[in-house]
């Protein structure tokens, strides 16, 4: 015969889908964080290399042998585009002004890009929470 506290003891001691249950209530916000973390990685990946790309962009502007009709101009737009490897980047994105304010200060190359378009990696966040567009700029002085 089955008593009462026995039957409780059986019924009390027979929890194996409990850990499922609560595997299945975290797993969501676990992905959603492991999402995030991926997503915001690859966002600071695409500003360090726009911004290197301009430097690099700077550094070939002031290299540039302007007594042999070099334009210091057009190597920093050619040097960013080869320098970016993330993505297409079109000719108009690309500024590159020679600063020449008198003899008080040295002559300047400022290499910009603004409103570069950012790609996501994953695309599950919400447009809210990544920017639209990226931006770097680099000024250099000529030796």
């Amino acid at each position: 015969m089955v008593t009462r506290s026995h039957l409780f003891k059986k019924i009390r001691y027979e929890e194996g889908g409990g850990a499922g249950v609560e595997f299945g209530l975290v797993l969501p916000i676990l992905l959603l964080i492991l999402i995030a973390v991926i997503e915001y990685g690859w966002l600071m990946t695409t500003q360090i290399v726009l911004s290197n790309a301009v430097a690099e962009g700077a550094r070939a502007g002031i290299k540039a042998n302007e007594y042999e009709d070099e334009d210091p101009e057009e190597f920093a737009k050619l040097a960013v585009k080869e320098s970016f490897w993330l993505g297409p980047m079109e000719d108009d994105q690309i500024v590159a002004v020679i600063e020449d304010e008198g003899d008080s200060l040295p002559r300047r190359i400022n290499v910009r890009v603004e409103n570069w378009i950012y790609q996501p990696f994953t695309g599950y966040l919400p447009d809210k929470m990544l920017p639209d567009a990226l931006a770097a700029k680099s000024v250099m002085a000529f030796p």
